[in-house]
Order: structure tokens, then C-alpha cells, then sequence
């Protein structure tokens, strides 16, 4: 036997040898040949290049039957057969069983089309019907003051009035404002001539929001108003109520001081003589201090019947002729 060399050998010529039982019968003959006649070892090496080839051009061709490529994203998997129901003591097959088909060593692996879906058909839209659009929400502008507020912050009062009507009156707005809008519609209604209306937005600051910034000034302008309108009794509360609300306030001393002069125009000889010892104690150099201790004291004697006598007024000064001394013009 002439041997050739290993690439004239090709790869069909050794696909009947490349199965697992072949290789090994080839082996255990080989074995069994070199222990039964170990004289003979020379003659039988030839044996071992063959082997060689065989072993080399099995495995190529296992290497080769059972690569598989990978499949592509697009190709569905292979469709497999259903599988039968095991019989009794027979174990079931597993997937991989199921799926690889059984065939003979010496036949060519045949490899199933493998089935490709169709795309996905997409419907098309009805002539009656309209794509839905999708809701794209607008970024809303933060709102503004009001017009009539934009117009009484600018000394507008007449404008800012029309403007109130047409935003549904005085007392509609009166309602849903708050602090600082509630000042702007007292300035409305006072340049407007609706003193009624400014107290009752300086009563609604006052008792909705007594911690705000704008409370003392409504208490001031309230006490003002209502002197204004004669009540003494209530612009007196209202300065009182300043003091509460703002006792280092720059209006402080005079809300102190017009207290005191109600008390006073009252005849209150108790309420006075209290005020006025509050505005010593609070402003031992204010202003009106002595004032209000003189006055304070007549109405103490007046209250008791006793007549203040008042301080003589100082004598006109002599002319010239009466003077001794001086002579009198011609």
C-alpha cells in the first residue's frame, strides 16, 4: 500500500470513518495487535500514520457538521416537531434530543430551512379618522397683577376703578384679595369717595391678615378715617391697635398722642391721666409732654370744681413819653 501525502487525502473520502465507534474499534485493534504479536511491531507501524490521518480527518469533520453559525436578530428559531408522549420506563427526551433529528454516521446532516416571520403588517388609518395627536402641554406664563392693581400702584385711581368694574365690582374683587391687594382697593375707594368701602377693606386686612406686613399701616390709615368721619371712639381703638401691632413703629408716638387727645376732648379724667403717664414713661422728652400734664391737670380741677388760675399775661411795654427820662417827640 502506497501511502499519499495528507493533502491529497480529501475530506470525503474520510467521512465514512468519522464516527465515535469507528475510531474506537480501529484503536482497540490497533492494541490488540501490538500485544498479541510484538515481533511483528515493525510490520505494523504503518498502521499508526493511518490512525493519524483517520483521527485528524474525523475530527474536521465533527468540527465542521456541528459548527452552527449564529443566528441573526431577523430569523426566527427552527420550527420543531411535536414531541410524542414518553411510553411507560421510557425516560423523556430532552429539548435538545427533540430538536436534533436522528440520522446515520455516514449521512450528511441536513439542515432544515429555518423560518423567517413575515413583518408585522401594520393597518393602515381610515379615511374617517384622524391620527390621534399627541397632547403636548404649554409651559403657562406665570400671571400677573390685575389690571386695576397695575393701575392704582400707578397713582391711576379713576382708571383703576373702571378697570375694578370690569373685573366684577368692588365687592366681588373684596373677597379673593389678599393684604396688599386689599390696600390698593383702599386707595381706590378713598380717592373714589367710598370711605365705607375703605373701612371695610381696612377691617377685612386687619382681621384676615393681622401678621402681615400691611396690618399696622391699616390700622394707622383706619384710625385716620374714622377721625375723619367723627368717631372718636373707634380711630382711638384703631391707634391702639397700631401700638399693638407695631410699638417701635414710626407712627408710634403719634398714635400715643392722639389717644391722648380723645381721652382729653372725652373729659375720660382715668383713660387721660393712664395715657399720659404711658407717654412719659414710653417718651420722657416727647414733644406734647408738658402739654398734655397741663391739660391733664385742669381737667383734674375741673372734674373737682376748682378754678386753674391762669398764668397773667405779661404788660404791653409804655411808649417812649411815658418813660421818665425820655422826652417826648415834638
Amino acid at each position: 500500500m502506497t501511502l499519499r501525502k495528507l493533502e491529497d487525502i480529501t475530506a470525503t473520502a474520510l467521512r465514512d470513518h468519522g464516527s465515535r465507534d469507528r475510531i474506537d474499534r480501529v484503536w482497540r485493534r490497533l492494541a490488540s495487535d501490538m500485544e498479541s504479536a510484538a515481533p511483528r511491531r515493525r510490520n505494523t507501524l504503518w498502521w499508526a500514520p493511518a490512525a493519524a490521518v483517520i483521527i485528524f480527518g474525523s475530527g474536521v469533520m465533527v468540527g465542521a457538521k456541528w459548527a452552527r453559525p449564529e443566528p441573526s436578530p431577523l430569523v426566527t428559531a427552527e420550527v420543531t416537531p411535536a414531541s410524542e408522549p414518553a411510553t411507560p420506563g421510557q425516560a423523556p427526551a430532552t429539548a435538545a434530543e427533540e430538536r436534533r433529528p436522528e440520522r446515520t454516521p455516514s449521512e450528511p446532516r441536513r439542515v432544515s430551512p429555518r423560518a423567517v416571520s413575515a413583518p408585522e403588517q401594520v393597518p393602515a388609518f381610515a379615511f374617517d379618522e384622524e391620527p390621534v395627536q399627541p397632547l403636548i402641554e404649554m409651559p403657562t406664563a406665570p400671571a400677573g397683577p390685575p389690571e386695576w392693581k397695575q393701575l392704582a400702584d400707578s397713582g391711576d385711581f379713576e382708571a383703576a376703578g373702571r378697570a375694578l368694574d370690569r373685573a366684577g365690582g368692588f365687592d366681588a374683587v373684596l373677597g379673593g384679595a389678599n393684604s396688599a391687594q386689599l390696600m390698593s382697593l383702599v386707595d381706590i375707594a378713598r380717592a373714589t369717595g367710598g370711605r365705607d368701602r375703605a373701612v371695610l377693606a381696612l377691617r377685612r386686612v386687619l382681621d384676615g391678615y393681622p401678621d402681615t406686613p400691611e396690618a399696622p399701616l391699616a390700622a394707622w390709615t383706619l384710625g385716620n378715617v374714622l377721625e375723619q368721619a367723627g368717631d372718636e371712639a373707634g380711630a382711638a381703638e384703631a391707634f391702639a391697635l397700631y401700638r399693638r401691632l407695631s410699638p417701635s413703629g414710626d407712627f408710634a408716638e403719634d398714635a400715643v398722642v392722639r389717644e391722648v387727645e380723645a381721652a382729653l376732648e372725652k373729659g375720660n379724667l382715668e383713660l387721660a391721666a393712664q395715657l399720659v403717664d404711658q407717654y412719659a414713661k414710653d417718651y420722657p422728652h416727647g414733644r406734647r409732654l408738658d402739654e398734655f400734664r397741663r391739660e391733664l391737670e385742669e381737667l383734674r380741677a375741673a372734674n373737682a370744681g376748682v378754678v386753674v388760675e391762669q398764668p397773667a399775661a405779661p404788660a404791653p411795654a409804655a411808649p417812649p413819653s411815658q418813660v421818665k427820662g425820655v422826652p417826648a417827640a415834638p
